[in-house]
């Protein structure tokens, strides 16, 4: 999406920050000429900044994670009228934010649920996207393992451009017991912020962005292989479906640790605040500059 940037004839009259989620590995040697035009590089996750440092390590580049907005984003004191709903009452809530689209990985998710709810009546499962998407069929795939009255996803008329409030949101990371993300790459994973913001355990795909948001903060599913795939011939994860369902049902079984992960995470979150990142963001601005932002201005 960016390469007509570096050889666009207004490029010299700008500088160029560029706030980049890599998701996968290795670099892609063609993206070489463009990353190298930009002033300065912002990474989202320590690991696109390694990805970034192995494909080029000459070439300048920061790290500063996405903010979150801790005031929107918060554990609610009426979780409890949040579930009332029969759908949700008395069931422990794994849930999901997410494009449907390939990369999150939806149907693994399905499968593990499907898997865990032969054993465990009282789980429910919701996923907050649009069912026919660019990704699956989710209706069907709930149909496929006879997942009717287990499990919601949004209707059809849901969409990018509809977009729902924060606050309305929020209200749905607090309906979650867990949050889960199969993904098989993040660049960064925003939901997953959210959802720790909110004070809701995360269980995720080992690899890519979402161990360094999630352990400590929730369950890490154990990656089997990784297949080369796109046109860019990165690296994606292939989860362990069976380890997911595995690390939910952890989560199941010990409310005590779901409290203690909510906990961790809200703490960290909290950290990532908007206003805590401005001064990482300032020193990045200056030295695309050449001035130092700390120092007051005179004109």
């Amino acid at each position: 999406m960016l390469q007509w940037i570096h050889t666009h004839a207004t490029r010299k009259g700008f500088k160029w920050i560029s706030y980049l989620p890599l998701d996968a590995g290795p670099l892609y040697p063609p993206w070489e000429s463009v990353l190298m035009g930009m002033d300065e590089i912002v990474c989202m996750s320590d690991f696109g900044r390694n990805v970034l440092q192995a494909g080029i390590p000459s070439k300048r580049s920061h790290l500063i994670y996405h903010g979150v907005d801790t005031e929107i984003f918060q554990p609610l004191p009426d979780r409890g009228q949040i579930k009332a709903h029969p759908r949700f009452r008395d069931k422990f809530v794994i849930g999901c934010v997410a494009r449907n689209q390939p990369r999150k990985n939806i149907p693994a998710l399905v499968k593990a649920f499907a898997m865990l709810v032969e054993n465990y009546e009282d789980m429910h499962l919701y996923l907050h996207m649009n069912p026919c998407d660019v990704g699956h069929d989710i209706v069907t795939l709930f149909r496929r393992y006879g997942l009717e009255g287990k499990a919601d996803v949004c209707g059809p008329d849901f969409s990018l451009d509809r977009a729902i409030p924060d606050s309305h949101l929020n209200r749905i990371y607090n309906l979650f017991d867990i949050f889960a993300l199969p993904s098989n790459a993040e660049g960064f994973g925003l939901p997953i912020i959210e959802s720790l913001s909110a004070g809701i355990p995360v269980v995720a795909t080992d690899y890519s962005a979402c161990p360094e948001l999630v352990r400590g903060r929730g369950e890490l599913a154990r990656v089997l292989t990784t297949i080369t795939t796109g046109m860019n011939i990165v690296e994606h994860a292939v989860i362990d479906t069976d380890d997911l369902a595995r690390c939910i049902e952890k989560l199941y079984l010990a409310p005590d640790l779901v409290q203690t992960y909510g906990r961790a995470g809200r703490e960290f979150a909290r950290k990532l605040t908007w206003d805590s990142l401005v001064p990482q963001w300032l020193e990045v601005i200056g030295l695309a500059l050449g001035v130092d932002m700390d120092e007051p201005s005179t004109g």
